[in-house]
């Protein structure tokens, strides 16, 4: 399997950019990291990539969590799918 990189580019927002590609990106490559190969683009950004059985994961948050899987080494995703949780942020005055 070649080595697989989850990337981030452009700004803070979840869109695609001017070239029309998206923002968070899938990288492999077959020589060490010598050259990369895009994979894939997908509408979320901090991905980071785990296997679990035989597929490949990448979660994400784009607002809400959302994860894409690939079953052959990279080469094509499902379309990502979303849930959304309501995290709340307690604060104390000290």
């Amino acid at each position: 399997m070649a080595m697989m990189a989850g990337v981030d580019k452009g700004d803070i927002e979840c869109k695609r950019l001017a070239n029309g590609s998206w923002r968070g990106q899938i990288h492999a490559s077959d020589n060490g990291g010598g050259t990369r190969t895009h994979r894939a683009g997908f509408p979320f950004m901090h991905a980071r990539l785990f296997t679990a059985g035989t597929s490949l994961h990448v979660p994400g948050q784009a607002e809400d969590l959302t994860i894409g899987r690939s079953d052959d080494s990279g080469e094509t995703w499902t379309e990502p799918a979303g849930k959304t949780f309501h995290l709340w942020m307690r604060t104390t005055a000290t």
